[in-house]
C-alpha cells in the first residue's frame, strides 16, 4: 500500500515542488504516444516557498506558456563560494518596495504550468538550439527516441558551425535491437516537425559520460565534428 510522490528542487534551494502519484488502481491507461505531457508532472511548489516562469526578458509567462523556473525560498543558497559572478548570473531580483528586493534562483529549468496548477518540466534552459532559425528541444527528441522500445540509451546534440547548425544523435540499442538510422528517423518525425528530426543517429555501445555520470554532449559534439571535418 506504498504511495508514491515526485519530489524536485535543485540543490542551491533544496526541495521544493511535489506530486503525489494516483494509486494503481487510480492509473489512467498508459498514453500509446511518446509525450511531454505523459511523464509525471513536478507537481505544484511547497507552502512557503515561492516560484516564477520567466520567458527569455525577464517577464512572467502566462499559464500554458513555457519559461524558466526560478524559485524563491528559505532553503536557497546565499550564493557560490568564490564565484561572485556566477551568483550574479543565477539570481532573479524583484523589487517588493523600495529599497527592498526579493531574491528567486534561476534554475536552468524549463517548465509549463498546467490549468491545474501542476508544473510540467520540458528540459533544460541550456538544451535549447537554434536550427535553421528554429528553436529545437534536444531533450524532446531525445525522449521519443527513448520511447522506441530497441533504445536503452539516447544522446540528441548539435553539431557544426552556428550557420550550419545540425541536429544529430548517438544511441545505444538492446542486444536484439536492428534498427537503422533511416527506420529511428521515420519514427521521430511521427512526432515532431521536420526540422528537429536528426539529420544522422549514430550508434554505439555505451554514451559518453562526465565524472557526475552526465551524458557528455560536449565531447559527443567534438567527435562528430571531428568525422566531418575529416570525411
Amino acid at each position: 500500500e506504498a504511495r508514491f510522490s515526485n519530489v524536485y528542487g535543485p540543490a542551491e534551494v533544496n526541495q521544493c515542488t511535489y506530486y503525489h502519484l494516483p494509486a494503481l488502481g487510480e492509473l489512467d491507461a498508459p498514453i500509446p504516444l511518446p509525450s511531454i505531457d505523459s511523464a509525471i508532472p513536478l507537481g505544484t511548489i511547497w507552502d512557503n516557498t515561492e516560484g516564477l516562469i520567466l520567458d527569455e526578458h525577464d517577464f512572467e509567462v502566462e499559464t500554458g506558456e513555457t519559461g524558466e523556473l526560478a524559485i524563491r525560498s528559505s532553503t536557497m543558497m546565499k550564493g557560490y563560494w568564490g564565484k561572485p559572478e556566477l551568483t550574479a548570473k543565477s539570481f532573479f531580483m524583484r523589487e517588493l518596495a523600495q529599497g527592498f528586493n526579493e531574491i528567486f534562483y534561476r534554475t536552468g529549468d524549463l517548465v509549463r504550468q498546467n490549468s491545474d496548477g501542476n508544473l510540467i518540466f520540458l528540459g533544460r534552459k541550456d538544451r535549447q538550439a537554434k536550427v535553421r532559425g528554429f528553436r529545437v528541444e534536444l531533450d524532446g527528441i531525445e525522449a521519443i527516441l527513448l520511447a522506441h522500445p530497441d533504445i536503452i540509451e539516447a544522446a540528441v546534440y548539435t553539431t557544426s558551425e552556428q550557420s550550419d547548425r545540425r541536429v544529430e544523435a548517438t544511441v545505444v540499442l538492446e542486444e536484439s535491437g536492428e534498427e537503422t538510422s533511416e527506420k529511428l528517423r521515420d519514427f521521430v518525425a511521427k512526432f515532431v516537425a521536420p526540422y528537429s528530426v536528426p539529420t544522422q543517429i549514430h550508434f554505439g555501445s555505451e554514451l559518453p559520460r562526465t565524472a557526475a555520470g552526465k551524458i557528455d554532449y560536449r565531447r559527443l559534439e567534438r567527435k562528430e565534428m571531428a568525422i566531418a571535418e575529416s570525411a
